[in-house]
C-alpha cells in the first residue's frame, strides 16, 4: 500500500507542470464534467494558416491513404481503433503492430524476411496470424488466421511489391481476406501507442497520413498501470517510464496544439464523457461520414468489443468509469 502511495506522490511531482501547460489545473477525477471542460480546448484541429501535407483521400494511392494513433499505453488508442472499426469508409487493423518501433527499426537492417516473421510471429498481431491465444482478450477462435497469413507472405514476396511498404501490404492481404475493395478505403488504419515516438519517420513514409493522439490525466495513467503491475507481478514497473512516456506524448500534443504537427488530439476524458462531440470531430478530420449507430459502439472486427481495462472490467459501451480510476488507486 505505502509502495503505491509513493508512486502516485512522484507521479503527481513529474507531472503537474505540463499537465498544467496542457490542461490547466488538474480536475478532482470525480468530477466529470471540469474534466471535460478542462480538456475541451485540447482537441486540437489542424492549424488552418498552415501548409497541408495532406490530401483528399480519393486523390491518393491506397499505399498512402494512411492513418495512425499514437498516445500512451491506457490513454484510450484501443477504444478509439473499437470506435472506428465498424465503419465502412476505413479499413481498421485490429492489433498493434509495432511496425516503426520494432520492425523496421529493429528488424529493417536484417531484410524483409525478417520484418515479416516479426510482424507474423513476434508483434502484438502475432495473434492474427494463429501463433497466440490471448487469455481475457478478444477471442479470434473464428478468425481466418491462415488465409491472413498466406495472403499476406503471398503479396509481401511477390516481386511486383519489392518497392511496396511491408505494412501497406499487411493492410491490402487485411482487406482481401474480407474481400473489401481497396478503392472504397479512404483510410486505412494502424496503431500502436509507441508511434508518439516515430512521428517524423512516419511522415517520411507517409506524407499524407493522418494522426490521431491520445491524452489522459497522468493521475489515471498511473493508475491504470499499477492496477497492471498487482495482477501481473512483472517487478518491472517503473513510475519514471509511466511519466516519460506521459512527457512524450504531452510534448506531441503540444505542437500539435501549435499546428507543428498535422493532426487531432483526443483527450481520453472528453472522448468516454461527451463521445459524439469527439467522434464527430475525429471524422470531419478523418473526412469520412459521421453516423452515431456505427462510431459511438465500439466493435473489434465487427464483433462486439467488451474493453481493454487494466481493473478486468468488462464493458458493453463507453464508459465514464474509468475516468475515476486515478481517485480509486491505493
Amino acid at each position: 500500500m505505502k509502495r503505491w502511495a509513493i508512486f502516485e506522490l512522484q507521479a503527481e511531482y513529474l507531472c503537474d507542470r505540463p499537465y498544467l501547460l496542457l490542461f490547466g489545473p488538474a480536475p478532482t477525477p470525480l468530477d466529470q464534467k471540469a474534466v471535460l471542460e478542462s480538456t475541451r480546448e485540447c482537441c486540437f484541429p489542424v492549424a488552418a494558416n498552415r501548409v497541408q501535407t495532406n490530401m483528399p483521400a480519393e486523390k491518393l494511392s491506397f499505399d498512402q491513404r494512411a492513418c495512425f494513433i499514437a498516445g500512451q499505453a491506457k490513454s484510450g488508442t484501443t477504444l478509439v481503433v473499437a470506435l472506428l472499426d465498424g465503419h465502412p469508409d476505413l479499413l481498421v487493423f485490429p492489433q498493434d503492430t509495432a511496425y516503426f518501433a520494432t520492425a523496421l527499426t529493429k528488424y529493417g537492417p536484417r531484410g524483409r524476411r525478417a520484418q515479416f516473421d516479426y510482424l507474423t510471429q513476434q508483434s502484438w498481431s502475432k495473434v492474427l496470424f494463429g501463433y497466440e491465444k490471448r487469455t481475457r482478450k478478444h477471442d479470434y477462435s473464428s478468425f481466418p488466421r491462415e488465409k491472413l497469413y498466406r495472403t499476406f507472405e503471398r503479396l509481401a514476396f511477390d516481386p511486383a511489391n519489392e518497392q511496396r511498404d511491408l505494412l501497406v501490404l499487411m493492410m491490402e492481404a487485411y482487406a482481401t481476406i474480407f474481400d473489401i475493395p481497396l478503392d472504397r478505403v479512404k483510410r486505412w488504419v494502424e496503431k500502436t501507442p509507441a508511434n508518439r515516438n516515430y512521428v517524423p519517420a512516419i511522415f517520411a513514409r507517409f506524407p499524407h497520413a493522418k494522426l490521431l493522439v491520445t491524452m489522459r490525466d497522468p493521475r489515471a495513467l498511473l493508475a491504470a498501470q499499477i492496477h497492471l503491475e498487482k495482477s501481473r507481478k512483472t517487478g518491472r514497473f517503473s513510475v519514471y517510464h509511466v511519466i516519460a512516456h506521459w512527457r512524450v506524448t504531452a510534448n506531441l500534443a503540444q505542437r500539435v496544439r501549435n499546428g507543428e504537427v498535422s493532426g487531432v488530439v483526443i483527450p481520453y476524458e472528453q472522448l468516454v464523457c461527451d463521445p459524439s462531440t469527439m467522434m464527430q470531430q475525429v471524422c470531419n478530420y478523418l473526412e469520412i461520414t459521421f453516423d452515431p449507430g456505427i462510431v459511438l459502439n465500439p466493435t473489434k472486427v465487427g464483433n462486439l468489443w467488451v474493453g481493454n481495462s487494466s481493473a478486468g472490467v468488462e464493458f458493453s459501451q463507453i464508459s465514464t468509469e474509468p475516468v475515476t480510476l486515478g481517485a480509486r488507486a491505493e
